[in-house]
């Protein structure tokens, strides 16, 4: 059976998500600057948490973040933390809105 894994987005103190990977539905290069990665939450809606990267880095992150949802060893990763300033890749920059239940 597949190890279960998670993603971990946090833009304040009282804003963060921790997402099954599973429910992940797609990844979309929104812009020049903005990945959004849509899924579907605990009450089956869809939702979508943005991140902010470096002009020119979108392929870098959207393999990274397949890399980890395909063969990641680890249970959580954290793609990006505003309040910690951990991001998965130097080119990740920020926590856009995230999207809840």
């Amino acid at each position: 059976m597949a190890k279960r894994k998670f993603l971990f987005f946090n833009n304040s103190a009282t804003d963060a998500a921790l997402i099954n990977s599973d429910r992940i539905t797609d990844i979309e290069i929104s812009s020049a600057t903005e990945i959004k990665i849509h899924y579907f939450n605990n009450d089956n809606a869809l939702a979508t948490t943005a991140i902010g990267i470096t002009s020119g880095s979108a392929f870098k992150v959207v393999r990274a973040l397949c890399d980890i949802i395909s063969s990641g060893q680890d249970s959580i990763y954290t793609i990006a933390d505003d309040v910690n300033s951990v991001y998965m890749r130097d080119v990740v920059s920020s926590t856009g809105s995230v999207g809840h239940s």
